[in-house]
């Protein structure tokens, strides 16, 4: 689902606590509000539901995504595509798994729209309200009180002979590992046209910070808080064990070229939902995107109390007082 807000907020290091408490009480600071809710998912349906009468109360105006509106029989609501939602509505709202709102990111990064997270997948790093929280935390944010925070995403290209063939975006990582193959890819990996290394693996993930609880901590890199400007390599099933995951600064220009004489079996993929088949020619370049996403929360959220959350970390769940 889709939604915007228009309260001011204090900005520090991308990561931004809205400061702003509601001054009208139940006065609704969204008015336009986009919807969006994973597909053929009955139960993200009936919370799709629950959500419409929670704006409709509010006397916000709400636009339905065309698949969630099909999918979810809501013809009362208007409707249209997820790229329209992104120039008739101050805030989307996303009903569904991390994975749905990846998607969602993608498409309205030019926006500039903030998005809000309802969790009906698994993990739920980026979706964080709970279907049994939803009157109170929607009421909350579409009245000022929440907290904002900024993330960046990755652009990536593949050139062939000085020619753009392929372009996407990538909220999570940019991924390029080999296909159809059992032998291991050869590459060279530049930083901002310096040369790193040489290696010989199944492939390399470039991550953002937002990422780095993704694939790239399957692969042993290291959780990169969200409001840190940097951008995370890691190797993937490296053939030398001293080759180790690199952080180099967000604005770094990443630069993979292949060996011709290695596998032509591979291929480069954006949140795993984007694919593109490479060539021995081929050059893959990633960039942080200029534009970020502005994610909102309820009041009360913690990143730190996630990560101890989805991740299963052990030990006490409140600071321990002083002695």
């Amino acid at each position: 689902m889709l939604k915007i807000s228009n309260s001011n907020t204090n900005c520090q290091l991308g990561y931004t606590p809205s400061q702003q408490k509601n001054k009208n009480n139940m006065q609704n600071q969204f008015k336009s509000i986009g919807i969006i809710s994973k597909s053929e998912d009955c139960h993200s349906c009936q919370v799709t539901h629950d959500l419409c009468q929670i704006i409709s109360d509010s006397g916000g105006t709400i636009f339905i995504e065309e698949s969630t509106h099909t999918t979810c029989d809501l013809t009362q609501y208007h409707h249209c595509s997820i790229e329209d939602l992104g120039r008739h509505c101050d805030l989307v709202i996303v009903i569904g798994g991390d994975g749905t709102l990846l998607c969602t990111a993608r498409h309205l990064t030019t926006h500039d729209i903030p998005l809000v997270g309802i969790n009906r997948g698994r993990l739920g790093f980026l979706v964080d309200i709970s279907p049994k929280d939803l009157r109170k935390s929607i009421m909350a944010i579409l009245t000022g009180q929440y907290l904002q925070e900024s993330r960046h995403l990755l652009t990536m290209k593949v050139e062939r002979d000085g020619k753009t063939l392929h372009q996407a975006d990538a909220f999570n990582d940019v991924v390029i590992s080999k296909w159809n193959t059992a032998s291991m890819i050869e590459f060279d990996t530049m930083i901002d046209d310096h040369y790193l290394l040489t290696q010989r693996s199944d492939g390399m993930i470039i991550s953002t910070p937002t990422g780095s609880t993704a694939y790239s901590l399957s692969g042993g890199g290291p959780i990169m808080h969200p409001a840190v400007d940097a951008t995370l390599l890691v190797p993937i099933c490296p053939h030398t064990l001293n080759n180790r995951p690199i952080v180099v600064h967000g604005s770094s220009k990443v630069t993979i070229t292949f060996n011709p004489l290695s596998s032509p079996e591979v291929q480069v993929s954006c949140d795993g939902q984007d694919e593109f088949i490479l060539q021995k020619s081929d050059t893959v370049v990633v960039q942080q995107k200029p534009e970020p996403i502005r994610l909102l929360h309820p009041p009360g959220y913690d990143y730190f109390s996630v990560l101890r959350a989805k991740l299963h970390w052990g030990g006490a769940s409140t600071p321990r007082s002083e002695c």
